[in-house]
């Protein structure tokens, strides 16, 4: 689903993460039926859990204020990880037309973010 998704809102940034998740994923399962479904499923889930836990902890002690999971549950489990995903390319040096296009629009809402705050 994700994968899917991405690839329409972006197949420049999603190409090479799609195709790393692809190849995460034929591994993992290869790698949970040589250790046994019955291990895999609950190591999985714990870590799943972990993740999210360090992130409403990180959200709240870090940010001050609570994560979009909290707020959208669809912003976050769809658009959080494509956020991290461009930004990352940005990082890299990739997608800097893109860069250019949108880094105009996130400062403007960042200052009026912070002044809703007061």
């Amino acid at each position: 689903v994700y994968a899917s998704y991405y690839l329409l809102l972006d197949r420049g940034s999603a190409l090479a993460p799609v195709s790393a998740g692809l190849v995460g994923l034929t591994y993992f399962t290869a790698a949970a039926f040589r250790a046994g479904s019955a291990r895999a499923f609950p190591v999985g889930l714990a870590v799943h859990l972990a993740g999210w836990m360090a992130q409403l902890v990180g959200h709240k002690v870090f940010e001050g204020r609570q994560p979009a999971l909290l707020e959208n549950l669809g912003q976050a489990l769809l658009m959080a990880p494509h956020f991290v995903l461009i930004e990352l390319c940005f990082n890299l040096g990739l997608r800097r037309g893109l860069e250019a296009e949108v880094e105009p629009l996130v400062r403007k809402r960042v200052a009026a973010f912070g002044e809703g705050k007061r």
